[in-house]
């Protein structure tokens, strides 16, 4: 078994040197598993097709986090895989059963369903995979369009439909907008260190890491 949530609990506790040689582990049992190809390649049925692209997604969530937490190299690349993300649909509208027909498979749905913030933190892995390959100053133009679109897709796709009178949907919604702003210092960073910057851009990157360091501080 993969055993993910134990490895999740780890990064939380702080022991991430184990979970990041767990991590590789399960990525290894993944692929012999065959979880890497999406399952729309086999004859599964809607309800295993599923629960096998959720399996991968949280595979691939914790290669992040050892990236994120601890500095260290993925093990997934994105030509290795072609798995794709969960269906944006709560839990109960699915028939929890291998004998589970096509046709009472649920619809993607636009706005917030259990699965949303799953699918919103992929969506941030992807972003920050992207631009660590980012070295020079044409990446960098062509990653602040595809920032930008993507912000769009995120906020059309799920955060305009987001009840923010529900704290639970509020907290996700800033969540992912706070990630937005991480992954932006991150990719002026890389720009600053192997890109071409003027003097003005670097002083706005000075800028904008003193307010992240004085929002940080405030909470």
């Amino acid at each position: 078994m993969l055993r993910p949530h134990a490895q999740t609990f780890l990064y939380e506790r702080g022991s991430y040197e184990e979970a990041t040689a767990l991590v590789g582990l399960a990525i290894r049992i993944a692929q012999r598993l065959g979880l890497q190809r999406d399952p729309v390649h086999f004859t599964f049925s809607p309800w295993i097709v599923e629960m096998r692209r959720r399996m991968w997604n949280h595979v691939f969530y914790l290669d992040s986090r050892g990236l994120d937490i601890q500095g260290a190299e993925l093990g997934l690349a994105a030509f290795t895989y072609d798995t794709k993300p969960p269906k944006n649909a709560n839990n109960t509208e699915w028939d929890g059963t291998r004998f589970m027909r096509k046709s009472a498979e649920p619809v993607w749905r636009i706005g917030f369903t259990d699965m949303t913030f799953v699918l919103l933190r992929r969506e941030m892995t992807c972003i920050l995979q992207r631009i660590l390959r980012m070295t020079d100053s044409q990446k960098y133009d062509q990653y602040q369009k595809a920032m930008m679109k993507k912000r769009e897709e995120v906020e059309l796709r799920y955060l305009r439909h987001f009840d923010l009178n529900q704290p639970f949907q509020r907290m996700i919604a800033g969540l992912t907008r706070m990630s937005f702003s991480q992954i932006d210092l991150v990719a002026r960073q890389l720009y600053v260190k192997y890109g071409k910057p003027s003097n003005d851009f670097k002083l706005r990157y000075v800028g904008l890491i003193t307010t992240h360091v004085h929002a940080d501080s405030s909470i």
